[in-house]
């Protein structure tokens, strides 16, 4: 049986969620009717950067709101129901569509054009009340550090040491090589991973790097030195810091808080607010275990997000085809 084109327009706006390295880590699979699995794929997992799946879960959460969102648009409502009880399950939810006349939103839109901005931000402050809407709903899970605060100072070294310790740890690195696409071909082909323009490069920049680096470059000395370098930049440019916690560690407070940075993620491209994750603290000691302490946050911080305003917002990074990621196992 062919899926219909809404499902494929629902499935379509749903992987164009965010997950580490771009691994858009998930199948969507049609067991019946209008029923969906959404499964999580080993071979997508980041085993260095992530041993726990902990971003694999909040990505997952981020999955889970983005269908929540671009459904009433494309005439579904949803039933949700968590499946996983561990962070290794392969089956994360269930979602049971029921066709509803189609509403009016801009969800659709803002979906497809969140992107991450990886270049410098300009040295201007977000106003109050956008941060104000940047939080609405999810205050209770969102915090802001103004980046010249003495936490936003701490936040800033302690995101660049943990970035220079991540990239010169040898296994760490080369997973990450794993996802850079060093070719247009194989970035059309893919769909997935890290591309030169979703790293913010300039155009001369893209070419040399499309003409001459490769996996094995990224994993020269030379080539570390510049991603510390141009991390260390980002950082200086900046309004600050959205920290996005969960209610505890289980799967479905992972989930949530996965949903919660992708509803900030969304209305922070309706307020043209750019955005940048930056979560190497929380993946490297010592700074994970500082992190809540210095703070002084009891609920577990599980995204660090640099914000502020940029020139230009980054254009959305490339996305597996729909017709990739869906499974219809009907029969």
């Amino acid at each position: 049986m062919t899926p219909d084109s809404p499902l494929l327009e629902l499935v379509d706006l749903a992987t164009r969620a965010p997950s580490g390295h771009n691994a858009q880590p998930w199948t969507i699979v049609r067991t019946e009717g209008q029923r969906l699995v959404l499964r999580s794929e080993p071979r997508r997992w980041l085993p260095m950067i992530d041993p726990t799946n902990r971003e694999l879960l909040l990505s997952f959460g981020a999955l889970i709101e983005t269908i929540r969102q671009a459904a009433p648009a494309v005439g579904y409502r949803v039933d949700l129901q968590v499946l996983a009880d561990r962070a290794d399950a392969t089956d994360i939810a269930l979602v049971d569509l029921a066709t509803a006349p189609a509403v009016s939103s801009n969800s659709p839109a803002l979906i497809r054009s969140r992107a991450t901005t990886r270049t410098p931000f300009l040295p201007v402050e977000v106003a109050v009340h956008e941060l104000d809407q940047l939080m609405a709903r999810d205050d209770n899970a969102l915090s802001f550090v103004p980046r010249e605060s003495p936490q936003g100072r701490w936040l800033v070294d302690a995101t660049a040491e943990a970035f220079a310790q991540q990239t010169w740890d040898d296994r760490k690195q080369a997973e990450l090589a794993g996802w850079l696409r060093f070719s247009r071909g194989t970035s059309r082909r893919l769909g997935d991973g890290l591309t030169p323009e979703a790293l913010g490069l300039s155009p001369l920049a893209r070419a040399v790097w499309y003409a001459a680096f490769t996996r094995k470059q990224a994993m020269r000395p030379s080539f570390r030195r510049s991603s510390i370098k141009i991390t260390r930049r980002q950082l200086q440019g900046c309004a600050g810091f959205l920290l996005v916690t969960s209610a505890d560690r289980s799967v479905e407070a992972l989930l949530e808080a996965g949903a919660v940075y992708q509803r900030a993620l969304l209305r922070a491209t309706d307020l043209g607010v750019a955005h940048h994750t930056m979560s190497y603290a929380l993946e490297e000691e010592p700074w994970r275990e500082q992190i809540g302490s210095t703070f002084q946050i009891e609920r577990p911080i599980q995204f660090i997000v640099r914000v502020g305003r940029a020139k230009h917002l980054a254009p959305p990074s490339i996305r597996r085809l729909a017709a990739g990621v869906f499974e219809n196992r009907m029969t």
